[in-house]
């Protein structure tokens, strides 16, 4: 496989996960997503509309990755900004259930639901 036979299949993944991360977005406890080609970052925030952040000692990211790693999936926080780097070479179905696990880990640590 050429890079230029690649980068249509690389572009669609990307925006695959752009659409999925529109999702995410719409989490209780999301106050931002930023993502650069394959690589995204996800913010929990306390309060969605003040952006206010939860507490330092209450380590969100951290519980949040570890309820990812539960439902077997490594990501990595950043403070309380979970860091997705999916490899390349990621079928659409696995991308997709790499992104319903970081979903659901997020509402189970922060109790939040999609568009509240």
């Amino acid at each position: 496989l050429s890079l230029a036979d690649a980068l249509p299949i690389f572009q669609s993944k990307i925006a695959h996960l752009s659409r999925a991360l529109g999702k995410i977005s719409e989490l209780d406890h999301v106050g931002d997503v930023r993502q650069c080609g394959f690589i995204a970052a996800i913010e929990l925030v306390a309060n969605k509309k003040s952006k206010r952040p939860f507490p330092v000692e209450d380590r969100i990211g951290a519980r949040v990755c570890s309820q990812a790693r539960q439902r077997g999936l490594l990501v990595r926080p950043l403070g309380d900004t979970i860091v997705i780097m999916p490899p390349l070479v990621i079928d659409l179905p696995d991308l997709d259930m790499l992104l319903q696990i970081v979903q659901e880990a997020i509402q189970s640590v922060t109790g939040g639901s999609a568009g509240g």
